[in-house]
């Protein structure tokens, strides 16, 4: 479950700094 957990939460992160520039434009 730990390893499940690691995976998303590293998704989040790229997910999260990739997609900064569509938040900001989004609003």
């Amino acid at each position: 479950v730990g390893d499940i957990k690691d995976n998303l939460n590293l998704l989040y992160y790229l997910a999260r700094f990739r997609g900064i520039g569509d938040i900001m434009l989004s609003g």
